[in-house]
């Protein structure tokens, strides 16, 4: 029989998470997780690592607890204010603001590795490198804002194999796991 290993939690998509030592799981995932997005002020999508020049600044971002704290650039704040909106946006270099709420047409910016193994069988009709604009659906199936599956497990068979540190942000793309 397994064992759980690890559990992490991510309260602001796409931003770094937290390591825990219990959680609640709840019908959309783990209570706390991803219940929080960075959302573009000027075209309403929402912040996703899916396309790393316009959003990965998110990647230095963490955010933890619940009600979340952010930590940008070596402050915290708490999410949904506008000291943390504030920071958000001169971190990213754009007004952008952290909310609970769905925007009315969630869609999300993706852009496509440029490595033609990498690009998923159910996005094959695009090119390696191209961008495409998409409905980000995954807050109607589970009240969070997850894109694909709200609980990831991921065995330690393949562990040693990965580059250091990997394990804290996996994430699937439909080909395999990105580190």
């Amino acid at each position: 029989m397994g064992e759980v290993a690890g559990i992490r939690r991510y309260p602001v998509k796409s931003a770094r998470g937290e390591s825990l030592g219990e959680v609640s799981v709840e019908s959309g995932g783990l209570a706390g997780d991803r219940t929080w997005a960075c959302v573009d002020d000027a075209d309403q999508t929402i912040g996703s690592a899916k396309h790393p020049r316009r959003w990965g600044g998110l990647l230095e971002v963490t955010a933890a607890g619940e009600p979340a704290t952010i930590e940008v650039g070596g402050s915290r704040y708490g999410a949904g204010s506008t000291e943390a909106d504030k920071a958000l946006g001169e971190h990213l270099g754009r007004p952008v603001r952290l909310t609970r709420t769905v925007p009315a047409q969630p869609r999300i910016h993706r852009l496509l590795p440029d490595d033609s193994g990498m690009v998923p069988d159910w996005l094959a009709e695009l090119r390696p490198g191209q961008e495409r604009l998409e409905e980000s659906g995954g807050y109607a199936r589970t009240g969070r804002f997850v894109d694909f599956g709200a609980v990831h497990l991921v065995t330690t068979g393949r562990w040693p194999n990965w580059p250091s540190g990997s394990g804290a942000r996996w994430r699937p793309t439909g080909s395999g796991p990105t580190w």
